[in-house]
């Protein structure tokens, strides 16, 4: 009885998930693809890319948490808008006098050490695994 007990607890966890449909309807396809002609080679090759792009869910949610975060969709809100379009059309020439005296701009200041921390980050993860710490 205990074991019956477990399968109906197993199974309805399952159904609840919606992983039964979700294997029923894999079956459906795959049975499909068999009446359609297309040999155990071809169905293998399908079955590697689906292996490749169900690998990219993890980093999808990850990058819709991203924007989902309002400083980060404030930043991105801010690249494309058409101020900043039109600076990197009509590019201002920086010299070190310009650059010295920009650093008394807090808005410089803290765009400045968000990209320098950004690129630090980035040399950070990207460093041989070696020198990694």
């Amino acid at each position: 009885m205990e074991k019956n007990e477990n399968m109906n607890r197993i199974i309805k966890l399952l159904e609840e998930d919606k992983l039964i449909d979700t294997l029923v309807e894999y079956a459906y396809i795959l049975k499909m693809i068999r009446e359609i002609g297309l040999n155990d080679e071809i169905i293998r090759n399908l079955g590697t890319l689906m292996n490749s792009i169900l690998s990219l869910v993890p980093i999808l949610e990850k990058f819709a948490d991203l924007l989902n975060d309002p400083n980060v969709r404030q930043v991105i809100d801010v690249i494309t808008s058409e101020e900043v379009v039109q600076i990197i059309q009509n590019p201002e020439r920086m010299t070190v006098t310009k650059l010295l005296s920009e650093m008394r701009n807090e808005n410089f200041q803290r765009g400045l050490g968000i990209i320098i921390k950004i690129i630090e980050k980035i040399g950070e993860k990207t460093k041989p695994e070696s020198k990694r710490a």
